[in-house]
């Protein structure tokens, strides 16, 4: 219980703007201001993650929710990432500077505007949940063996896949393997991300009726993933990664679990992922 007071929503964003006068007024000191740089990465990195995990451990059902991945992807980017300018090789600083030079002076003000600006995203969604009606679903209550929840949930598949099957391997995949030079709009691209985003529900019947729909699910499984590995796009194949984390999350995945699967996808990901692509 402490610790979630500790990292909930109000207190980081509290804790944030009471730290953004120090960050402030300690940096103008030229001999400070490589400390505070790096005393600020880590309240972003800690706070975001800490409030982002806290969060997800009261209901694991959060991770669906925007407010949570804005925090994780704060923690990440504005946190984490320039960490490496203290604690990164010669070879990746220098290889960071050769794109655009970044010294105590730029992460300052860098630091500054993120600080500002994650307490001010914090606030506004504070502010809103506060004096804006709202539901709420933390919990998942659909009990997915229900014949008539199934036969929606197969619907939604197939739609998904009838539009994100034909626009990805017939407009996107073209495109980026080199094949055409079609400029293709935004509005039409995001569409082949609906087949990705069929295997929550396929995954959900899956837990409930494997031996009915192991093999469309396997099969779009194997699509999915194929499809973005021929991408050789990161991005892409932990969008496949994702989508299944979160369906396992409505099948009542618990936070532990979550946790581990986490662990295990970074590894992947910088131990086999990186290197291969």
């Amino acid at each position: 219980m402490t610790i979630q007071r500790i990292f909930s929503f109000p207190a980081i964003t509290l804790f944030m703007l009471a730290w953004l006068p120090f960050h402030l007024l300690a940096g103008f000191n030229p001999d400070w201001m490589r400390l505070v740089n790096l005393m600020s990465l880590f309240v972003i990195l800690v706070g975001c993650l800490g409030a982002a995990a806290t969060s997800i451990a009261v209901s694991p059902v959060r991770l669906w929710f925007p407010i949570t991945w804005f925090l994780l992807t704060a923690a990440g980017y504005y946190g984490f990432g320039p960490l490496l300018y203290y604690f990164g090789t010669a070879e990746t600083i220098d290889f960071s500077d050769a794109y655009s030079y970044v010294g105590n002076g730029e992460l300052y003000r860098a630091n500054l505007l993120n600080l500002a600006g994650i307490a001010c995203v914090m606030g506004m969604y504070l502010l809103l949940g506060k004096y804006l009606a709202r539901s709420r679903f933390d919990q998942v209550t659909t009990d997915y063996h229900r014949k008539d929840v199934q036969i929606a949930l197969w619907r939604i598949s197939v739609i998904f896949v009838l539009i994100g099957i034909p626009v990805k391997f017939l407009l996107v995949l073209p495109r980026a393997l080199g094949l055409s030079d079609v400029v293709l709009p935004g509005s039409i691209e995001y569409f082949s991300v609906l087949s990705t985003l069929a295997l929550v529900p396929l995954f959900i019947l899956y837990r409930s009726n494997k031996k009915k729909y192991a093999l469309p699910f396997y099969v779009l499984l194997f699509i999915e993933g194929g499809g973005a590995f021929v991408t050789l796009s990161k991005l892409a194949i932990l969008k496949v990664g994702i989508a299944l984390m979160l369906a396992a999350v409505l099948t009542g995945t618990r936070f532990k679990r979550i946790v581990i699967i986490g662990l295990i996808g970074a590894l992947l990901y910088g131990v086999v992922l990186t290197p291969l692509i």
